[in-house]
């Protein structure tokens, strides 16, 4: 920078001052207030807790994994259709057997078996001379020359069970225990004539993202390209970096019936164009060519906001380069030896005689130069059973991935032990922000894993639980068992208090009985009726802009009519049961003319008729709230620029912004932000009050018909 020093006459240039730049903006990611938390069972896909719509869940899992026919389906998955039917978005969670297998995988292995190679007439580019039958011509008066066979082969590790082979193997067993461990062995190749047997090297290995038997429908093609490829290779590549430029794609088959198809990087190319050695950059381009470096971009991107994640079928690959190193030395050593020997055949060759750095410029995947001539010194052998043929059109399918048992029993399982941690303050699910679920459905599990979903109430405060009385593949129930059932719900539900601090009984669960058949699915099997349920709930509340739809509010009249759950299991219950299945908290639909059937009230385990807390809608707009007083701590802690008066000032704009148009006009909430004495004195505490003001839930007419003449009869209002 130029300083003023002196008057001499001169301009200063000082630059483009860019005054035109704002603060960056960070948009939410879309939330409905309705969001179901699914446990379920899928082909592939993550095992994390993911966002999803059901186009992304399509994505993710395959739509194998939501195929009601299929092995994968349960009765969460057809809860999870019915919700994703409705625009519902919901956080998925795939679900882990204890006995699937580990990640699909497979490891390719060099056979090598030094034999003598014979020196073939070749014509003037390399290629060797063949007879009529195809049979390689020898140069005459020549002998053979000391070399290798080379056989690529492919292995994949598969479950093993308690007691079968050690180590257990599962899909549980981390991926330092099953991958990067092969180790060189005996192959299985024999020279007759020299007595010789072969040495199996593991070269390359690469497994699945994630365990489930879809690994087994995708793999890679490596190949070498050669000048007569129609994607022919990179020479100034190869002379330059001094190492083979490999190909490689990505493919996947939707059974064991097709054929499998690339699938494009995330650039859009068919393949990517690699070399082995670390630390190689392309000269012409800049970009980065190692294979180690290049590999996991090409087709994964997982954190990318705004996007479905995207991974990659393959999710890692691993180069054994000890045992390559070794390989490629020997063929190397030989190779090169036999051309310092043979000067009239370096015309169609890569390889510089007189260099000895020339090992990483060895194509072992074909046996050719880059020209297409076979090398000299060593051959392929691609006709025994088993041997692979690494060429352009090829690709090799990993192995051994499994799903496990995926029955009822074992979902109960599972799903117990998942939202057991809800319940351990200190589990990542404690993170509000990234798991935004809301609720939970009981879509038909056993009596124990009902009560375990209680679980998801215990600490949060911003879930609620939607129970069920019937158990799945259960025969419709009688109404004293659905009673019984509802009693015991009731009592495990009030161990979860709302508020320990007021005093508060538990509120953010309802229990729905009565059993039925599934209208408009493939799904044949009885289902409760909280299926239909559900789907109201998410037609009113499951919009991605987190309103509530007034239109489709099912508080009364034909908008609670059911319409998804058809041949009750029962539709009348006596006046003197409704007390009693009133007070355990048992919600069920009667009838609303001859062929339909309504919900009279819908009430929560809250047990004080008087409050507003028996009614669901009024509770999850607590849910709600209890979301967005999160996310206005998150929004303002921290701050020092404001004062007090403009804090509370900013922080009730900000959480009236976030009610505006959010609850269709059903309760009113008021904000409230004080610095109390207490939080004066602290210096950093400040007391956000959300007052809510909802309706009672009107549930109960008394009716009389008055007699009247007509002349006494009181005029209307």
């Amino acid at each position: 920078m130029t300083l003023y020093t002196t008057a001499a006459p001169m301009f200063i240039a000082k630059g483009i001052q860019d005054k035109s730049r704002k603060p960056r903006i960070f948009e939410a990611e879309p939330r409905p207030t309705h969001l179901p938390k699914t446990y379920f069972f899928a082909k592939r896909g993550p095992t994390g807790e993911m966002l999803c719509s059901g186009p992304s869940a399509v994505q993710l899992y395959g739509s194998e994994s939501f195929d009601l026919k299929g092995p994968y389906a349960r009765h969460t998955t057809a809860l999870s259709n019915i919700l994703f039917g409705a625009g519902n978005a919901q956080m998925m969670k795939r679900l882990t057997p204890a006995d699937a297998g580990p990640k699909a995988n497979v490891v390719i292995w060099a056979d090598v078996l030094p034999i003598q190679i014979p020196r073939y007439q070749r014509y003037p580019d390399g290629s060797i001379v063949k007879d009529s039958l195809g049979v390689k011509q020898v140069l005459a008066d020549s002998s053979p020359v000391n070399g290798y066979r080379i056989k690529l082969v492919k292995t994949s590790q598969n479950y093993r069970g308690q007691g079968v082979e050690y180590p257990r193997l599962t899909a549980n067993t981390p991926d330092s225990d099953i991958f990067r461990n092969r180790t060189i062995g005996p192959g299985d190749q024999f020279d007759a004539a020299s007595g010789a047997t072969s040495t199996r090297y593991p070269i390359f290995e690469y497994w699945d993202n994630f365990f489930g038997s879809g690994g087994n429908d995708a793999g890679l093609g490596i190949y070498a390209p050669t000048v007569k490829s129609s994607d022919a290779v990179n020479t100034k590549l190869l002379k330059r970096l001094k190492a083979y430029p490999y190909r490689m794609r990505s493919v996947r088959r939707s059974d064991a019936f097709s054929q499998a198809q690339t699938v494009k990087t995330l650039t859009g190319d068919d393949a990517i164009e690699f070399v082995i050695p670390d630390g190689m950059v392309n000269p012409f381009t800049d970009a980065d060519v190692s294979i180690s470096k290049i590999f996991h971009k090409a087709w994964h991107k997982t954190d990318n906001p705004g996007f479905v994640p995207v991974y990659g079928d393959v999710g890692n690959f691993y180069v054994y380069r000890e045992n390559l190193h070794i390989l490629l030395d020997q063929l190397y050593d030989r190779e090169r030896q036999y051309l310092l020997a043979h000067p009239e055949t370096r015309v169609w060759v890569d390889l510089t005689p007189t260099a000895t750095d020339e090992a990483n410029m060895i194509n072992f995947l074909s046996g050719v130069y880059s020209s297409g001539a076979p090398y000299l010194t060593f051959e392929m052998n691609t006709t025994d059973s088993g041997a692979l043929a690494m060429s352009e059109g090829n690709y090799v399918l990993m192995g051994g991935g499994s799903d496990g048992t995926m029955d009822d029993a074992t979902l109960d399982s599972l799903v117990s032990q998942e939202v057991a941690r809800y319940a351990d303050a200190y589990d990542d699910l404690m993170d509000d922000a990234v798991n935004v679920e809301s609720i939970i459905y009981d879509s038909g599990f056993g009596l124990d894993t009902k009560k375990d979903l209680l679980k998801m109430t215990s600490i949060r405060k911003d879930n609620a639980v939607a129970l069920s009385t019937f158990i799945s593949g259960g025969n419709p129930e009688k109404h004293s068992d659905e009673a019984a059932v509802a009693a015991s719900l009731r009592s495990a539900a009030r161990m979860y208090m709302e508020s320990e601090y007021f005093g508060t009984p538990a509120c953010r669960v309802i229990i729905i009985g009565q059993d039925g058949e599934l209208v408009g699915s493939t799904w044949t099997e009885r289902v409760p009726l909280i299926f239909d349920f559900a789907e109201k709930n998410a037609a009113m509340m499951g919009s991605g802009d987190g309103k509530w739809r007034k239109e489709k509010l099912f508080d009364s009249g034909d908008s609670t009519v059911v319409t998804r759950v058809i041949n009750l299991n029962r539709r009348f219950v006596p006046p003197e049961a409704r007390h009693d299945d009133w007070n355990v908290g048992l919600n069920y639909a009667l009838s609303y003319s001859r062929g339909l059937n309504h919900y009279p009230a819908l009430k929560t385990v809250y047990d004080d008729d008087s409050s507003v807390l028996t009614s669901w809608f009024t509770t999850m707009a607590c849910v709600e709230l209890q979301k967005i007083g999160n996310n206005a701590w998150r929004k303002f802690t921290g701050n020092t620029s404001l004062s007090e008066a403009q804090f509370v000032e900013a922080v009730e704009k900000h959480v009236l912004a976030e009610l505006n148009g959010k609850f269709a006009d059903m309760v009113r909430v008021i904000p409230k932000v004080q610095i109390t004495a207490r939080d004066k004195q602290r210096g950093f505490s400040w007391t956000l009050a959300l007052q809510l003001g909802a309706n009672g839930m009107k549930t109960v007419m008394a009716l009389s018909v008055e007699t009247y003449r007509m002349d006494e009869l009181p005029v209307a209002a």
